[in-house]
């Protein structure tokens, strides 16, 4: 079970309180074992506070992001990701860029991805498929970025087609 605990000097701590039934001497008796565990509880709870300030930031984001690890699979998207393209996150999630059907500049974007792990930013612009409409004109860039002490490759990619039907 967990507690919470109030020491002699009244501070007030979490604890994990585990109960181990043994006889000793014919007679039944209970082991309790307590352990501090207010630390380990804060930590949980700054996780969890640092994991919706990402989500709410990443899908909160007007642009398209896509999270890349080292295997070139994508494994994050937002919501503007699956508005501009049409795939849902199930679709992707999982998948690496040339499973897609369609897409271009494939090697390139795949050296790209490949140099944000490796700590490098990197920019393009293609004119990506949509899953159930036209095509539509985009600037990726691809950012480094780390979470867990692991490498990945952000790309944020956005809608420049209307732009670049003005210069035109």
């Amino acid at each position: 079970a967990e507690l919470e605990a109030v020491r002699h000097d009244g501070t007030r701590i979490l604890t994990e309180l585990r109960t181990i039934p043994f006889v000793h001497r014919g007679e039944p008796h209970a082991l309790q074992i307590a352990r501090d565990i207010t630390e380990r509880k804060a930590a949980e709870e700054r996780l969890r506070n640092s994991e919706q300030q990402y989500r709410a930031i990443f899908d909160g984001s007007a642009d398209s992001m896509g999270l890349w690890n080292e295997d070139i699979v994508l494994v994050d998207v937002n919501h503007a990701f699956t508005r501009l393209a049409g795939w849902t996150r199930d679709e992707v999630i999982g998948r690496r860029l040339d499973e897609r059907p369609g897409e271009p500049e494939i090697e390139q974007r795949i050296e790209m991805i490949r140099g944000a792990l490796a700590g490098r930013e990197g920019r393009i612009e293609a004119t990506v498929p949509s899953k159930d409409g036209p095509a539509y004109e985009v600037e990726i860039r691809y950012v480094p970025v780390s979470f867990g002490g692991r490498a990945y490759a952000l790309s944020v990619a956005r809608d420049i087609t209307e732009r670049n039907a003005a210069l035109a």
